[in-house]
């Protein structure tokens, strides 16, 4: 999985499916955003934006640059940026190590569990 745990509202549930699939051996690996701050404001997306509107309109030219600076300001996005609810390294470790006994952490926001017993 890569970057979806923050969306779900039952990671407990999810996980508890996807153990029961996987077979005695399996390995599931799981990467998601972690960050020290909170789901920042609106606001700090738009500066970003803006940001990297004249890097990209240097890279890709204005038609590519546009279409990316309209999408990353659309209310649609801006929208789906508000649901993420990012955890600290701290919290990640110890939620995902309650639900994964065994679980270890390879780096910051990355973790990978085997299946060993049915």
């Amino acid at each position: 999985s890569s970057n979806v745990f923050h969306h779900l509202s039952d990671v407990e549930s999810t996980l508890s499916v996807i153990k029961s699939l996987l077979k005695v051996g399996g390995r599931f690996v799981l990467t998601d955003v972690v960050s020290p701050n909170e789901t920042p404001p609106r606001y700090v997306y738009i500066i970003g934006a803006y940001q990297e509107y004249l890097p990209n309109l240097i890279k890709y030219g204005w038609k590519i640059a546009n279409r990316i600076f309209e999408f990353r300001t659309s209310t649609h996005w801006l929208n789906h940026l508000a649901t993420d609810h990012y955890l600290t390294s701290k919290n990640f470790q110890e939620i995902y190590s309650r639900y994964l006994p065994d679980c270890y952490f390879p780096d910051s926001g990355r973790l990978i569990w085997e299946k060993n017993m049915p």
